[in-house]
């Protein structure tokens, strides 16, 4: 039989140019598409200019959220439809990066011994934006999916717990994480709710400073 040789993994590619302009506050006050959607979602003007979110209004009308390694090179993005309107809500480009090897906001994480794992982006920001309210300093990362690969957990080995707070029904069985130098603990949210969901005050019941070491 034939044996096919096996590649090794290559590195993500870097992205040098995205769509769109970056997000300023007189931006959203002369986009009133714009500053609805972020008012509806409950995004922070400050937390797109500080991960370099773009609107791209003259083409897809969609919320470009670049997505860095832990080098700033930015190796994906995300495009979310802010009209409601569009046939997916959600693009993600290049098409079929695999961003199972990556975390949102890898390049912001600063070895601390905590973190908390969301699956989405905006999750990410939303939880990160109440946190940073109560004055808890942790980084808040996006894994892109119902369940954080072990790939994922392997680029924060420095980190002592994961808190993983991901849908009231994606809570998986997570036996695999068992071996990883790290505890694992879910925070279990409210039934039908994620973290870009939860209003202020469903945040605040959750009292996450419980779950801190």
């Amino acid at each position: 039989k034939e044996v096919k040789k096996i590649e090794e993994d290559k590195p993500m590619g870097k992205i040098n140019r995205i769509p769109g302009k970056l997000i300023t506050e007189k931006m959203v006050g002369e986009r009133p598409k714009l500053r609805a959607f972020l008012k509806e979602r409950m995004i922070g003007v400050d937390s797109c200019i500080q991960h370099k979110f773009r609107y791209d209004y003259e083409r897809s009308m969609r919320l470009i959220m670049p997505i860095f390694d832990h080098k700033e090179n930015m190796v994906a993005y995300q495009g979310r439809d802010i009209t409601g309107k569009a046939i997916l809500p959600y693009i993600t480009q290049p098409k079929g990066v695999d961003l199972g090897n990556t975390l949102f906001n890898i390049n912001n994480y600063n070895e601390e011994k905590c973190v908390i794992i969301v699956e989405g982006i905006i999750d990410a920001i939303r939880t990160e934006q109440i946190l940073k309210r109560e004055y808890i300093k942790i980084c808040v990362l996006a894994c892109f999916t119902n369940n954080p690969t072990i790939e994922q957990l392997l680029l924060i080995p420095e980190v002592e717990k994961v808190l993983v707070m991901l849908d009231s029904d994606a809570w998986i069985n997570h036996k695999k994480f068992r071996d990883l130098p790290m505890d694992i603990e879910p925070i279990i949210l409210p039934k039908d709710k994620d973290p870009g969901s939860l209003t202020d005050e469903e945040f605040l019941q959750l009292n996450l400073s419980q779950y801190l070491p």
